[in-house]
């Protein structure tokens, strides 16, 4: 299990995402309907559009952050390659469409995903760091647990060679 990830703070992650994304996509629809030249689309089904088509990167945004985040190894090794290559496959793809609603639903959707990865890292790095202190004096708890224990069998102060192999 990973330390510090539970049901709530996957509710809360997801849930602070969602209504980020939403308020993106709200802004978004509210300027492409206000400087299109000609009809205006209408507001609604554009921005439930735009969130629809926005949900599955927010999601993956969140938790590609918060779990390369949260852990303790050098994770930007692995996920910035990913990241990069999900950006550059979606600004070529974009460049192919020959819509600009199309283009803009991409483009908007690569904000969304970037927006949340930022969110999601800075999440699991609060997390990671405000547990720091936890853990050590939890292993501090340990130490004088065992050294107590050794102390009241008269096995010394020094902890044997053969229990670190």
């Amino acid at each position: 299990m990973i330390e510090g990830f539970s049901i709530p703070t996957a509710a809360t992650l997801l849930g602070f995402g969602c209504v980020l994304t939403l308020a993106v996509c709200l802004a978004c629809a509210t300027l492409a309907r206000f400087t299109t030249v000609g009809g205006a689309e209408p507001f609604l089904p554009l921005s439930a559009g735009l969130f629809l088509y926005a949900l599955p990167l927010m999601a993956l945004g969140i938790v590609v952050g918060y779990l390369s985040s949260i852990s303790r190894e050098p994770a930007i090794g692995d996920t910035l390659p990913a990241v990069l290559t999900l950006a550059g496959g979606l600004t070529v793809y974009v460049y192919s469409l020959d819509s600009v609603r199309k283009s803009l639903i991409a483009g908007i959707s690569l904000l969304v995903f970037t927006i949340n990865l930022i969110c999601g890292s800075a999440y699991g790095a609060y997390i990671r760091e405000t547990g720091k202190l936890e853990r050590m004096l939890y292993a501090v708890e340990q130490e004088r647990q065992i050294l107590n224990y050794r102390k009241s069998r008269n096995l010394g102060e020094a902890i044997p060679e053969w229990v670190w192999k």
